[in-house]
């Protein structure tokens, strides 16, 4: 039987995901062969990072890959899997890093003698010079053929993250969840900066004082789970002042503000089973 612990994993696209992740693998002593971009000099650039081989021609990436991550943005991965459809790929494992599309981009896989799989890193990625820093606690998702679905998962028994395989069909709803936790909470938090500047306090000194504030409710979240950790005008049911915020606050605000409160109260009730809290969430009719 073939060791496919030793499979040399290739890279189609030379960007912050590619090569971060190329440069993670590496570190935990799996076989990168290297990388092929339109731009031949982020292949380059990325293959010195991962000390591996930059390919001119995507053949030649492909030919001496086993694994093939499709690490361009989401907008490309259709037209890459066209071209390489095109080449001997027989046996090879044909990944795409989307979060939002599934493994039937891949349209005919099955019929060129390759399998198909979307792996999703649950993880913001933010350099291009393989600074993989906070990975190795990052979930990876999966979906695709169960045939060589444990080939996928080994990569990840080798680096040591948590796997999760999902429903194709339930990517985009996955996807959505990543972005309310990740960019959404980016714009809330935008929000909450611009109003504290309101009080005559520069970005910078709002930012900062606010940060203690996002990272102990994070860490209370973690600890304690949702009702438990959870703090405010909301839980107390405190109807006086939940009215005041929403009289100082502009139209997208107030509305963005009276969603996330009506989540709040439900998250209240778990904690305060016996709390009325009708009234409060009159205010948002």
């Amino acid at each position: 039987m073939k060791n496919r612990t030793k499979q040399n994993i290739g890279f189609i696209g030379a960007g912050k995901v590619g090569i971060t992740l190329g440069a993670y693998f590496r570190s935990k002593g799996l076989e990168i062969s290297g990388y092929s971009s339109r731009d031949l000099q982020s292949s380059i650039s990325a293959a010195k990072i991962t000390s591996s081989i930059a390919f001119p021609k995507m053949s030649d990436l492909l030919a001496t890959s086993e694994i093939i991550f499709i690490s361009t943005l989401d907008s490309a991965i259709a037209n890459v899997w066209q071209t390489i459809k095109k080449c001997d790929i027989k046996d090879k494992i044909i990944c795409h890093l989307s979060g939002s599309i599934s493994s039937d981009v891949f349209c005919g896989i099955g019929a060129v003698g390759a399998f198909g799989y979307s792996v999703h890193p649950m993880f913001a990625f933010s350099s291009k010079e393989g600074n993989y820093e906070g990975l190795k606690d990052a979930c990876f998702t999966i979906e695709g053929f169960e045939e060589r679905m444990d080939d996928i998962k080994g990569i990840f028994r080798r680096t040591g993250n948590k796997t999760f395989v999902i429903d194709k069909n339930k990517k985009t709803l996955y996807h959505a969840s990543n972005v309310m936790a990740s960019n959404l909470v980016t714009a809330l938090l935008s929000i909450a900066v611009k109003s504290f500047e309101k009080c005559d306090i520069s970005e910078g000194e709002a930012l900062n004082a606010l940060l203690p504030l996002i990272r102990g409710n994070i860490e209370n979240i973690a600890k304690k789970g949702f009702p438990n950790s959870l703090t405010g005008p909301a839980e107390r049911n405190d109807i006086e002042t939940t009215s005041k915020h929403l009289k100082v606050l502009n139209e997208d605000e107030g509305l963005i503000y009276g969603l996330l409160t009506k989540e709040l109260v439900n998250i209240s009730k778990v904690k305060n089973p016996n709390r009325d809290y009708s009234k409060i969430l009159k205010l948002f009719e």
